[in-house]
C-alpha cells in the first residue's frame, strides 16, 4: 500500500512538472519590437493608403502590429472610397457678367410681335408677292393665304412658323433684295404660254396670261420664276373604258432640268397612265430656256472678212453642197402634211422631208378640226 502511494505521488510530480514546462514553453514572452518597427507602425497606422500598410505586412509579418495592421488593411480594401472632407467646398462658378438693361431691352422689343394694322398687312402682302410667295391680294387683310406666307417666310429664315411676324422678322422682310429679272408660265389643260426677261413679277404674270388668253380663249393658271429660276408644264391624255383621263402639272427648279423633272415626277404620281406624261411647255426667267444659236470658231490663220458684204453678192453665192435648206417651224409645217383631225390623241407619225425627218405626237385637239396639244420636232 505504501510502495503504491509512493507511486502515484512520483506520477502526480512528473504530470505537474510536464504540464508546467509546456505551458512555460508556449507562453514565453516575445522579445520587445525594436524602435524602428514602432516608428514603422506608427507612420502608416493611421494611413488610408493599402499600399502603406501592405508594406509595414511585407517587412514584419509577425511583428508586434501585424494583427492590428491585417485588419487595418482589411478595412480600407473592402470600406467604402474615400471621401471629401466634411469641410471641403466646391469650386465656385466664375462670375457673370453686370446684366446690362439696354441689351435685354433691345432683344425684347425684336422678339416682340408686330401689331398688323392693315398698313403693315399690305406692305407685308406686297413685299412677300414680290419674294415669290403666293399672295394674290393686297387688300390689308390678314387672310389664311397671308398666314400661311409668312409661315413658309419664317420657314426659310429657319425660325418657328408661327404666323405671327417679330419685328425683327419684319426689318429682315424690308432688308431683302427683290430679283429684277422675271419669268412666268400661264397654262390651262396642256396648253400654255410663256414669258421672260421682264422686271418684275406683275409684268411676268401679265404677259403669260395675256398670251394664253389670246391662245386659248379662256382665263389661265400662272406661275412665276425669278432670275435663273425655270419652270415646267408637264400633261398626260389618255382614253381608258371610252372616259379622257387627263393630267397636268407645272413644276419649278433652280434650271430647266430641275423643273423639268420636277414636273414630270409630279405628273407620273398623278396620271392613270404615267408613261404617256410629256413636257408640254417650259420657261426660264433669264431666257435660258430657249436653245442658243451656234457659234462658229474663228479660225486665225484666215483674214478677217469684212463685217458687211454687198447684198447682190450674197445672193449670188451659191449655197455650200450638202447643206439643208433652214428648217421651218415643225408644228406649223405638220398641217401641210397631216391636216388637223388627221393625228389622233397620242398617235406618233414620222415622215422624212427635204428639211429632215418630222415627227410629230397627237395632242388632245386631235379629235376635232384643230392641231391642238401636237407636238411636233424635227430630227
Amino acid at each position: 500500500m505504501q510502495h503504491r502511494r509512493l507511486a502515484s505521488a512520483t506520477l502526480g510530480a512528473a504530470v505537474w512538472l510536464w504540464t508546467v514546462c509546456c505551458v512555460s514553453a508556449q507562453e514565453a514572452p516575445r522579445p520587445p519590437p525594436s524602435s524602428a518597427e514602432i516608428e514603422f507602425w506608427q507612420s502608416v497606422k493611421d494611413s488610408k493608403n493599402p499600399a502603406e500598410v501592405r508594406a509595414y505586412l511585407d517587412k514584419h509579418p509577425n511583428g508586434e502590429f501585424a494583427t492590428l495592421a491585417r485588419l487595418r488593411l482589411q478595412a480600407l480594401e473592402s470600406g467604402p472610397k474615400q471621401e471629401q472632407p466634411t469641410n471641403a467646398q466646391a469650386p465656385k462658378p466664375p462670375p457673370r457678367p453686370p446684366v446690362d438693361p439696354a441689351v435685354y431691352k433691345a432683344l425684347a422689343d425684336a422678339l416682340a410681335p408686330v401689331e398688323m394694322t392693315p398698313e403693315v398687312v399690305r406692305e407685308v402682302q406686297t413685299r412677300l408677292y414680290y419674294l415669290n410667295y403666293n399672295i394674290s391680294k393686297f387688300d390689308g387683310v390678314m387672310s389664311d393665304e397671308t398666314v400661311v406666307a409668312i409661315r413658309l417666310l419664317q420657314a426659310d429664315m429657319i425660325q418657328s412658323a408661327t404666323g405671327k411676324l417679330t419685328r425683327a422678322q419684319l426689318t429682315a422682310l424690308r432688308r431683302i433684295k427683290v430679283a429684277t429679272v422675271w419669268g412666268a408660265l400661264a397654262w390651262i389643260g396642256q396648253q400654255g404660254s410663256v414669258a421672260f426677261q421682264l422686271p418684275d413679277r406683275a409684268a411676268a404674270e401679265r404677259d403669260a396670261r395675256s398670251q394664253c388668253k389670246k391662245k386659248t380663249g379662256r382665263e389661265c393658271k400662272v406661275v412665276a420664276v425669278a432670275t435663273s429660276g425655270c419652270a415646267a408644264l408637264a400633261a398626260s391624255e389618255s382614253r381608258i373604258v371610252n372616259m379622257i383621263h387627263w393630267a397636268n402639272v407645272v413644276g419649278r427648279g433652280a434650271n430647266l432640268e430641275k423643273a423639268r423633272e420636277s414636273a414630270l415626277l409630279e405628273c407620273r404620281g398623278g396620271s392613270k397612265t404615267p408613261n404617256l406624261c410629256r413636257v408640254r411647255q417650259e420657261v426660264c426667267a433669264d431666257g435660258s430656256h430657249k436653245p442658243q444659236p451656234a457659234v462658229a470658231a474663228a479660225n486665225p490663220s484666215q483674214p478677217t472678212q469684212p463685217a458687211a458684204a454687198p447684198a447682190k453678192a450674197a445672193a449670188k453665192e451659191p449655197a455650200p453642197a450638202g447643206s439643208a435648206p433652214a428648217r421651218p417651224d415643225a408644228l406649223a409645217y405638220s398641217a401641210t402634211i397631216w391636216p388637223p383631225g388627221s393625228i389622233m390623241t397620242n398617235q406618233e407619225v414620222s415622215t422624212k422631208t427635204k428639211y429632215g425627218t418630222l415627227t410629230c405626237r397627237g395632242g388632245w385637239g386631235g379629235r376635232t378640226n384643230q392641231i391642238l396639244g401636237r407636238v411636233c420636232s424635227w430630227r
